[in-house]
């Protein structure tokens, strides 16, 4: 069972992080230094959205921290109808978007801006 997952100074070796832990059968409470990679690994489980990983307001995926890319504008037309007669009305809807992608392998996730 998971019970905290810490950020760490930075170090040379790479992003760490201090996990704390105990085991469900015999209840031993464990903590010590891992690195963040190893941590998003064991945590990308198929619960998760195909390796997604929310961790704090980043996402991961393919283990590594998701990289925002310019943001998008995506554009909608859609009908509106007119009150008290058959008419629709186009409307043209604007929705800013931010874009993350994987740098491992190219994964992309769209979110409202």
């Amino acid at each position: 069972m998971l019970h905290s997952i810490e950020s760490v100074r930075a170090h040379t070796v790479g992003l760490l992080v201090a996990v704390s832990y105990s085991c469900a059968d015999c209840g031993t409470v464990l903590s010590h230094f891992t690195p963040f990679r190893e941590v998003a690994a064991k945590l990308n489980t198929k619960a998760n959205l195909e390796g997604l990983i929310l961790f704090g307001d980043s996402y991961l995926h393919c283990g590594e921290p998701m990289a925002t890319i310019p943001i998008e504008v995506r554009r909608s037309i859609t009908a509106k109808p007119v009150p008290g007669s058959d008419e629709l009305v186009l409307l043209d809807v604007r929705l800013g978007t931010k874009v993350l992608q994987c740098l491992g392998c190219g994964f992309r996730l769209e979110l409202p801006a």
